[in-house]
């Protein structure tokens, strides 16, 4: 256990909320109850009865938990994060949101790997999603399934660029190294719409900056719900307001990054982003008419002959690609699973079952 605290210390979990204290709490009692030993930095949008619920909450855990509890009721995602990077102090960091978990000892491993590994920027585990049969913080398992991330092993900066947008997955809940977190969220002039200053610009800077890796050992636990802070329609999204002059941000910002990473001039790094931003964008058009097509009609076939199926989102789960060797929650529930004890305090937390009760 020491060797597995002193890991821990080395990592500040970034954490934006707004209005969703139910989820803040769970997150809490879980690292508090784990024996997470390094910084929780709350950035909350909340206003209200939700305040004062995460502060009792935090006072009550004061004791096992360093928590700062920041205020930034007129900040978005990316602007929240930027102001929790000021107050980290810790060597890595990633940015957490309020209704999902990163296991601890998956942390911990991931902090082991990137001391050993400068030329890596990120390091992950293996990741799953559930569901619960209440759509709030607690209750019942209903649905469960592999959640894909990757890995990004190209040589130079523009080649893990298109590696990650030929093959998208998510490095914002990755451990990360805090001076390249800093980088990445730094203010863009520009990019202004959520998806970019949130996710895709973050996401790709980090590519830039060094390889990802994902290690054999549960690290990411994420929940489906309806109050889930997702990527809008492609049709929504271009037609938004803000969406050109973001993209020339998020463009212009990656640019100047490869022509730093890389070496390269600038004229040699726009079809570089370009490029990778086509594919991006096909991948993402082509995912949304599959899914609303094809798709939609194979589910609602379906769905007359399976007993049991509450809502169209839980039988469309059992058409998405699997890992081989998926991860199940029978399986992570055996005690022969390898992951088992590192899931057992995430399922205590989302169900409020004891451990001494958990099959």
């Amino acid at each position: 256990m020491s060797q597995s605290n002193s890991h821990s210390k080395s990592v500040s979990l970034l954490v934006p909320t707004k209005d969703r204290s139910d989820f803040v709490v769970r997150l809490l009692d879980y690292y508090a109850d784990t024996g997470f030993q390094g910084q929780v930095i709350l950035g909350d949008s909340s206003s209200g009865k939700h305040l004062q619920i995460t502060a009792d909450a935090i006072d009550q855990l004061s004791s096992r938990l360093n928590v700062e509890h920041r205020e930034y009721p007129e900040l978005n995602v990316a602007q929240t994060t930027n102001a929790l990077l000021t107050y980290v102090e810790t060597e890595y960091c990633t940015l957490l949101p309020d209704d999902d978990f990163l296991c601890k000892p998956g942390v911990d491993q991931c902090v082991q790997f990137l001391d050993s590994n400068p030329d890596y920027v990120s390091a992950h585990g293996l990741g799953v999603m559930f569901a619960l049969k209440s759509g709030t913080a607690t209750g019942e398992v209903t649905g469960f399934y592999y959640y894909r991330q990757g890995t990004l092993e190209g040589q130079t900066g523009a080649q893990r660029l298109e590696e990650m947008f030929n093959s998208y997955f998510v490095t914002n809940f990755s451990i990360q190294r805090t001076n390249s977190v800093r980088a990445m969220f730094q203010d863009a002039p520009g990019v202004t719409e959520w998806s970019f200053g949130a996710e895709l610009l973050p996401v790709g800077l980090s590519a830039v900056y060094g390889k990802a890796k994902e290690l054999d050992c549960l690290f990411l636990v994420r929940q489906h719900h309806e109050q889930r802070y997702a990527l809008p329609d492609t049709i929504d999204w271009v037609t938004d307001p803000d969406w050109s002059t973001s993209y020339h941000g998020f463009l212009t910002r990656l640019v100047e990054a490869l022509v730093e990473q890389d070496g390269i001039t600038r004229e040699d790094a726009i079809p570089v982003v370009k490029n990778a931003f086509r594919a991006y964008m096909k991948t993402r058009i082509a995912k949304e008419n599959w899914n609303s097509k094809r798709f939609s009609g194979r589910v609602k076939n379906t769905a007359r002959t399976v007993p049991g199926v509450r809502t169209f989102r839980n039988l469309a789960r059992t058409f998405l690609p699997k890992r081989q060797n998926s991860i199940s929650l029978k399986e992570l529930l055996k005690p022969s699973s390898k992951y088992h004890q590192d899931f057992l305090p995430v399922y205590k937390a989302i169900t409020k079952q004891t451990l001494a009760s958990v099959p």
